[in-house]
């Protein structure tokens, strides 16, 4: 096995233009794939390598490179494929502008990436650079006008979860919808809603019944100053009473929680 090595002679910001990677030469079936194509395992199980052509495919392997900065050669007709560091990537617009850090993912078009918007799934790394329909080449896809080029991606091959950008109540509800997808999470999500539920209408009920006899007691203390000592005990037996009855709708709670 060959090592080659091509240094660096620019500075860091001019750096990170180049593919900043470690490649090794694999068999590559695609004959279309070209410098930058996203390259996944064939989904028919035979370990082919061709063009990603699924949105946020699970068999991405690596990127298509012409120009790594060092090489594992392998065979002589093998092609360099980086799986780390920065490397240029084909892009397109296909899923929006890509922001410098966001997520990349494989697209439907054939090699090419994409902002990765899913709540979870796999990506390819995150952008170093942004990406718009202002930049690079002009095309149509399905009707859509987009834009393909390159940009530096920091390559993180595998499972992410996306936090979207935004408000307190944007982050929450990713939190939410990324619980309710996962396993049986409809149901705990459900048994969540009965148990806030519970709580919420056990706790109006003591209140509004028990709380009103509070108040009237109150009331009547300065009215009647002499019978002040048996207001008193009904005021305080009305207080248990509310917090026996909210402490019981928790535990209720809690139960429907535990099913």
């Amino acid at each position: 096995m060959l090592i080659s090595a091509a240094f660096l002679t620019r500075s860091w910001v001019g750096a990170q233009e180049l593919n900043l990677s470690i490649a090794t030469t694999y068999n590559i079936n695609d004959q279309n794939a070209v410098d930058g194509d996203v390259m996944c395992f064939d989904h028919e199980g035979k370990g082919q390598l061709n063009r990603c052509a699924f949105e946020s495919d699970d068999r991405i392997f690596g990127i298509l490179t012409d120009k790594p900065q060092v090489v594992l050669r392998g065979g002589a007709s093998q092609k360099p494929l980086t799986r780390q560091g920065n490397v240029m990537v084909n892009v397109s617009t296909i899923n929006g502008n890509i922001d410098a850090s966001d997520y990349v993912t494989s697209s439907e078009i054939a090699g090419k990436a994409e902002k990765a918007t899913q709540v979870s799934g796999w990506v390819i790394g995150r952008a170093l650079k942004p990406f718009s329909t202002n930049d690079g080449t002009k095309s149509t896809h399905k009707n859509k006008q987009i834009s393909t080029g390159q940009i530096p991606i920091a390559l993180s091959i595998g499972p992410a979860e996306i936090l979207p950008k935004g408000n307190i109540l944007d982050k929450m509800g990713f939190l939410l919808l990324k619980n309710v997808q996962a396993p049986g999470g409809a149901t705990i999500f459900l048994r969540y809603i009965i148990a806030g539920l519970v709580t919420i209408l056990v706790t109006a009920f003591a209140f509004t019944n028990f709380g009103h006899n509070i108040t009237k007691g109150v009331e009547s203390v300065g009215r009647n100053p002499l019978a002040s000592r048996n207001i008193q005990f009904i005021v305080l037996v009305n207080v248990v009473l509310i917090a026996m009855v909210t402490i019981g709708g928790i535990i209720l709670s809690l139960a429907i929680i535990r099913l």
